[in-house]
């Protein structure tokens, strides 16, 4: 039987990590985790590490700052 499979493509400049996003929203990771089990982010895990879509955490941001 055969699978669907389907590739994405992302440049390493789409990432982010936890550590990162949260130096640059000025929040700890454990806020992170936090807005990743409510959903307010979404994480992707790639051979063990987690990164978050640069994109996402500069619209909070962008939101946080008005």
């Amino acid at each position: 039987m055969k699978k669907d499979v389907t590739t994405i493509v992302l440049q390493t400049t789409d990432l982010i990590t936890i550590p990162e996003a949260a130096r640059l929203l000025s929040i700890t990771r454990q806020t992170i985790h936090r807005w990743i089990n409510e959903g307010k982010l979404a994480r992707l895990k790639i051979k063990g590490n987690a990164y978050l879509f640069r994109e996402a955490v500069e619209k909070l941001r962008r939101e946080r700052n008005g």
